[in-house]
């Protein structure tokens, strides 16, 4: 976030994996000059990835090829997804 300035003063939104609920990932945050909030648990519906992912994994049985090469091409396709979901309010404000 360093890298745009105009982050300053927003905050960091997070889920509660536990990589997220480490004390020391919120003093690094902090002592970054960045503030955060977490998700509600439990709160799909707030996570736009968690989102693609339940419609990903609905659909991979129903699909001609593996399992393993849907994920091999929605890897390669992230930065699509990701232009995507920072263009698609309400999104676009995060």
């Amino acid at each position: 976030m360093d890298k745009y300035p105009e982050m300053k003063g927003h905050y960091l939104v997070m889920d509660n994996a536990p990589i997220h609920s480490s004390t020391d990932i919120g003093k690094y945050i902090h002592s970054r000059g960045y503030r955060y909030v977490y998700l509600p648990p439990y709160s799909p519906e707030l996570n736009p990835i968690e989102q693609f992912w339940s419609v990903v994994k609905n659909l991979a049985p129903h699909l001609t090829p593996p399992y393993s090469t849907l994920l091999q091409t929605v890897a390669n396709q992230r930065s699509a997804f990701l232009t995507l979901l920072h263009l698609t309010p309400p999104y676009s404000k995060l």
